[in-house]
């Protein structure tokens, strides 16, 4: 039987396993600090137990794409990774019921989960939240306010996510903040159901400097964005329904608006200095307009970026994480 009795165990790592299908009770290895299972493609279960490790460091279940039952709960103070990214049938992730302090990156990529548990908050250092993908989710918890460290968000492609939570219940500090007092990253990308009115709130984000909008079917003028005060980089790109880019904010440097078919009018830029890069390859009906950018002229703006039959997704951006000083794992 796996795993029968190995107190000192420390470390299991079975990446790759074809034919592994279960991770049964570990709680005879009360020790084991690494358990590596990355694409081991027939598992299915992994046993609550493992939520239970008080010495557990990593648990790294990447591209389980079958994994559907996973612990409810984890207990796993010591745990500094966690990566189910992939695992695209686990509908549920866990409660954290004990604080969690070393574990920095949450990596739920193309899982099919709907939620995130209001103790998501124990997670009190947590730096960057990885979404991508998860078609299923809807909502977050009002409680991920309280995740002051957090500074990368990406909820790209979420396409039925369409709430992001407005308020936190009154807090006892009064020096509490109700926003991401550390959020530098906010990646929208694909969220086509989506509220933004909660961004006219900028005091939420006060050091927000990169909003992706990117492939977001604006029915209407985007929300006010003009008091995200330290936002520099802003991308509307592939979002062919919009018409109208709003006023910008006053340290913006780089925007992209790359296959915006249907863009017709530019804010005002005689304001704006700070300009690095300004992207705006085929968008037809911009050509029509007349904007003045002191240097650089419409045509050279959208006929020098990209041929017109390459990806819109493809442009000359900064490397963003490590501007935003994040050692990410990417």
């Amino acid at each position: 039987m796996f795993l029968q009795d190995f107190r000192m165990l420390k470390d299991v790592n079975f990446q790759n396993c074809e034919f592994l299908t279960c991770v049964p009770d570990v709680s005879s290895a009360p020790h084991l600090e690494r358990l590596e299972l990355s694409e081991c493609k027939s598992l299915v279960e992994v046993h609550q137990s493992v939520g239970c490790l008080e010495k557990l460091e990593v648990l790294d279940l990447n591209g389980c794409t079958n994994l559907s039952i996973f612990p409810s709960a984890l207990k796993t103070k010591s745990l500094h990774e966690l990566n189910l990214d992939g695992c695209r049938k686990l509908k549920k992730f866990p409660d954290i019921l004990a604080k969690i302090e070393h574990l920095r990156w949450l990596r739920l990529e193309g899982t099919a989960i709907e939620e995130l548990p209001p103790s998501i908050d124990n997670l009190v250092s947590v730096v960057g939240i990885f979404l991508t993908g998860c078609e299923n989710l809807v909502t977050l918890p009002s409680s991920i306010y309280k995740l002051q460290d957090l500074k990368l968000l990406t909820l790209t492609d979420c396409s039925k996510f369409a709430i992001f939570p407005m308020n936190l219940e009154e807090s006892t500090d009064p020096h509490g903040s109700l926003g991401f007092p550390s959020l530098t990253v906010l990646e929208l990308k694909g969220c086509n159901q989506l509220d933004l009115e909660f961004l006219k709130d900028s005091s939420r984000f006060p050091r927000l400097w990169r909003l992706d909008l990117s492939l977001i079917k604006f029915a209407h003028k985007p929300t006010d964005i003009s008091k995200c005060d330290n936002l520099t980089f802003l991308s509307f790109s592939g979002c062919e329904q919009l018409q109208e880019i709003p006023q910008l904010p006053p340290k913006i440097r780089h925007i992209e608006a790359n296959y915006c078919r249907s863009l017709t009018k530019l804010p005002n830029f005689s304001s704006l200095s700070n300009f690095d890069s300004v992207y705006f390859a085929s968008c037809p009906r911009l050509l029509r307009e007349e904007f003045s950018l002191p240097g650089v002229s419409i045509l050279e703006i959208c006929m020098t970026v990209f041929p017109e039959d390459e990806e819109y997704n493809r442009p000359h951006s900064p490397n963003w994480r490590k501007d935003a000083g994040m050692d990410s794992p990417l």
